[in-house]
């Protein structure tokens, strides 16, 4: 810009002074020789430098108003890059602001799941105590070991009670576990899990209850075939349990419980639980996996339960590596699968197959049991390494 000033100045006074020459050249020449030529050129040369010094005005008005514009352009993006800064500034100072009051707030929730947790588990083991001898002390009046009780209705209240206590104690053990899981203190005693042992072993314990609900309970397993995975037997049962027990729940006199198992291309274990129940809604799958939520959630439903069977059966199944699916139509049924991983070969399974009967405890009782009171062989068989279809029902 000083540089464009600077050059117009000067073409502009060389302008003039040209000009001047030429006026001063033409008087001196026209006086001396009027009439001729040199004259007239003379004359020509002076308007040849106003004609000049018009086109560098006009040339210098030009370039001072480009100047000036290109000046106030900049002004203004000075002012806008200042507004943007400024504008910056006070959306960093908020960033800052919301971070600190995100880290007070994780803060306060980490403090308060540790309060809940220690909280939850003083008061289950408070609970639990007291249970643990309502329920055995009602078991021992039930038996009537130390004299009979009288009336049948005794009978019934103390009936009543246990079944009571021991719903309670679920309740309080599934509570326990879903803070564990939260808190990451649960751990897994994997071992080697025959797979078909226990699935028969859950089927045969909710035989009876599915039979009080009016409810077919099948076990559609290959017959003879070896499934055996590295697994935590116990939490392998509570998951089974849990979708036994709801499917029970929710499956209506008539209805029908199809509890399969196979191996799946990937070396991995599948057990499917699929119910004729009253289903659920595509929009409220999402809300049977969360803890304390129940689908049904009405002062009328029918179904109780704390609403922590599938949350912490896929928690579990999850901790083994494996996941936890629910496919569900309203009015037609609900599948459940629980995939797991560590699929042992079958050769190795074979190697294990002979311990099985020593692992299964009282099942295995329960099941020779009601064989002795059939009338058949009083002797335990030899433990089955698969059931054939509609073995229990």
């Amino acid at each position: 810009m000083s540089f464009l000033s600077s050059w117009s100045r000067s073409a502009l006074r060389s302008g003039i002074a040209l000009s001047m020459l030429a006026s001063a050249a033409g008087a001196a020449l026209g006086a001396n020789l009027e009439g001729m030529v040199p004259y007239s050129a003379s004359t020509a040369v002076a308007v040849l430098g106003a004609v000049w010094v018009m086109l560098l005005s006009v040339r210098h008005r030009a370039m001072a108003r480009r100047t000036a514009a290109r000046t106030r352009s900049s002004l203004e993006a000075w002012a806008v890059a200042g507004a943007a800064q400024q504008e910056l500034r006070r959306a960093q100072d908020r960033y800052e602001r919301i971070v600190e009051d995100l880290k007070s707030s994780r803060d306060e929730a980490i403090a308060a799941n540790h309060t809940r947790a220690m909280f939850v588990a003083g008061m289950s083991h408070e609970l639990r105590t007291p249970l643990n001898a309502i329920i055995g002390f009602s078991e021992v009046l039930e038996m009537e070991l130390f004299g009979p009780l009288g009336d049948q209705r005794n009978l019934e209240y103390i009936h009543d009670i246990r079944e009571s206590g021991r719903h309670l104690l679920t309740m309080i053990n599934d509570i326990l576990d879903m803070s564990k899981i939260d808190a990451g203190k649960i751990e897994l005693n994997e071992g080697t899990v025959d797979i078909v042992r226990v699935v028969a072993g859950c089927c045969r314990t909710m035989r009876q209850r599915a039979e009080d609900a009016g409810v077919d309970l099948i076990m559609d397993i290959a017959d003879g075939r070896l499934l055996c995975i590295r697994a935590d037997e116990v939490r392998l049962k509570q998951i089974l349990f849990n979708l036994l027990s709801n499917a029970v729940k929710f499956t209506p006199s008539g209805g029908r419980i199809v509890v399969g198992a196979e191996a799946t291309e990937a070396g991995e274990v599948a057990i499917t639980v699929r119910d004729t129940g009253i289903g659920i809604r595509a929009e409220d799958v999402a809300l049977a996996f969360e803890p304390f939520r129940q689908v049904d959630g009405s002062l009328t439903r029918c179904a109780g339960g704390t609403g922590l069977g599938l949350p912490l059966s896929k928690a579990l199944a999850e901790m083994h590596g494996g996941s936890l699916e629910l496919v569900s139509a309203e009015g037609e049924g609900t599948s459940v699968t629980v995939t797991l991983p560590n699929l042992i070969a079958e050769w190795t399974s074979s190697m294990v197959s002979g311990s099985a009967v020593a692992q299964e405890g009282p099942e295995r009782v329960l099941e020779w049991l009601d064989q002795a009171s059939d009338g058949t062989d009083s002797q335990i068989p030899p433990e089955p390494r698969g059931t054939l279809v509609g073995m229990l029902h």
